[in-house]
C-alpha cells in the first residue's frame, strides 16, 4: 500500500506567477515561498535552499 503525501508548496512562482516545471531552478525562502532563479520580481527574504523544483518539493513537502 502506497501512502500519498500532499504537498503544500506552490506550483507557480510566488512573485511573477510563472508555472514551475520539474526542471526549473528555484529557491525556497524563510517563509516557505518558491521563486524561480530568473524571476525579475524577487524579494529580499533570506533563502534557505536552492535546487530543481522536484528536489525541493521532495525535501520540503511536509512544510
Amino acid at each position: 500500500m502506497q501512502i500519498k503525501t500532499k504537498t503544500f508548496l506552490a506550483h507557480t512562482c510566488s512573485w511573477c506567477n510563472k508555472h514551475l516545471d520539474k526542471i526549473d531552478l528555484i529557491t525556497i525562502d524563510a517563509s516557505n515561498v518558491l521563486t524561480h532563479i530568473q524571476c525579475p520580481k524577487k524579494s529580499d527574504i533570506p533563502i534557505i535552499d536552492v535546487g530543481y523544483y522536484t528536489d525541493v518539493v521532495k525535501e520540503y513537502s511536509n512544510l
